[in-house]
């Protein structure tokens, strides 16, 4: 929308739409066939690298996890479940299923955190043979 290219992944996927609509149109009688069928096309290479400025800081991540732990209700659950994801570099879905009994946390210093009970699927673009792969922690 402001002129630079799309991400890889966004033009995947509205070109995955588009042709989605244009294969129901076929279906329907509006084409006698996919206008999208005989195109060659590739994707815009996708950049892996991280940007640093995108990366919060520690003291920011402290702030965030306070302000955050400071809230009623939920506060004090969130706070740590962001912490989680940060410290631990844990999946949303490791946090969720962590329970007391996996944590070795000391009064000071770095704990441990025994992760099991999580799932954790993998979409099939990201496998070999195409398959969806599922596995539990």
């Amino acid at each position: 929308m402001d002129g630079n290219p799309a991400a890889a992944k966004t033009v995947k996927r509205k070109k995955a739409a588009v042709n989605e609509v244009l294969s129901v149109a076929v279906e329907r009688g509006y084409f006698a066939q996919n206008p999208l069928g005989g195109l060659r096309w590739t994707a815009p290479e996708s950049v892996d690298a991280v940007d640093p400025d995108c990366v919060p800081t520690p003291a920011q991540v402290g702030r965030l996890l306070a302000a955050v732990g400071a809230q009623r209700g939920l506060g004090p659950h969130l706070r740590a479940f962001f912490g989680c994801m940060y410290y631990a570099g844990m999946r949303p879905a490791e946090v969720i299923h962590l329970q007391i009994s996996q944590c070795r946390l000391p009064a000071t210093g770095w704990g441990l955190l025994n992760l099991k009970g999580g799932v954790v699927t993998a979409g099939k673009e990201w496998t070999n043979d195409g398959m969806l792969m599922r596995s539990t922690l």
